[in-house]
């Protein structure tokens, strides 16, 4: 099911939007209000990746949803 959405050209359509967003910097007030670096708004792939580190130096929010 997972695969099926992520192959969806309407799933495919979004990420190519946000990835333009990030990209052109239309989101740059969004990234940093985010806590993010710059360098998170070059793309999606960035942005994840900027994401998850986030999610690591605060402790990651898998490690307090098991701990509850």
């Amino acid at each position: 099911m997972l695969q099926r959405t992520i192959n969806s050209p309407p799933f495919r359509s979004c990420v190519a939007q946000l990835d333009q967003a990030l990209r052109t910097g239309a989101l740059g007030g969004f990234v940093r209000s985010l806590g993010l670096p710059e360098s998170a708004g070059t793309g999606v792939g960035a942005f994840l990746a900027a994401i998850a580190e986030q999610a690591r130096q605060e402790g990651g929010t898998e490690e307090q949803m098991d701990e509850d």
